[in-house]
């Protein structure tokens, strides 16, 4: 009985990992790109949250760089991070899209940002929300796209998602 039931799990889920598989082949340079963004992300988020921020701070104690480095430098740093996540998971679920136009990052940034900043201080107690948190997410965003441009990785570019599933488009 046990096994009947791996066994319709793993019938069940082996399209969609081909499918995945499949997916993170085509995305190729794009999808190691947003991997080695977050990676990195992540490290400098340790590292300035583990001790950076607190050296900084206390070595030069209401300076402009300290405020800015205690108070919005990993908020910019997350709006990086998170489209790197975005841009992954798009990667893996339809290769031929990414959010790689300035003014579509703007808004899917400033709607998350608004949302976070905004909406969710009404659900998540002891949480507050900060106008320039928003603007540290645009920050991060933008040097998402600066990263990916110098990078050359400008995702979904070249095959569309009907080129590579062998689809030609009709005239009508």
């Amino acid at each position: 009985m046990q096994g009947s039931i791996l066994h319709k799990i793993r019938a069940f889920a082996r399209p969609f990992i081909e499918e995945l598989k499949y997916n993170a082949g085509i995305s190729g340079a794009s999808l190691k790109f947003n991997i080695v963004v977050l990676a990195v992300c992540a490290l400098l988020f340790f590292i300035l949250d583990g001790f950076l921020i607190a050296a900084v701070t206390s070595a030069y104690p209401g300076s402009l760089g300290s405020y800015l480095l205690q108070c919005h430098t990993i908020d910019a740093l997350g709006g990086c991070a998170f489209m790197a996540y975005t841009n992954l998971l798009l990667n893996l679920v339809k290769p031929d899209v990414c959010l790689k136009r300035p003014i579509s990052v703007f808004i899917y940034m400033l709607f998350c940002g608004i949302f976070w900043e905004a909406i969710a201080p009404l659900f998540v107690p002891n949480s507050t929300g900060d106008v320039l948190d928003v603007v540290a997410y645009l920050i991060g965003a933008f040097c998402y796209l600066l990263l990916a441009k110098m990078h050359g990785n400008v995702a979904g570019e070249g095959v569309t998602d009907h080129e590579r599933r062998g689809i030609t488009e009709s005239a009508d």
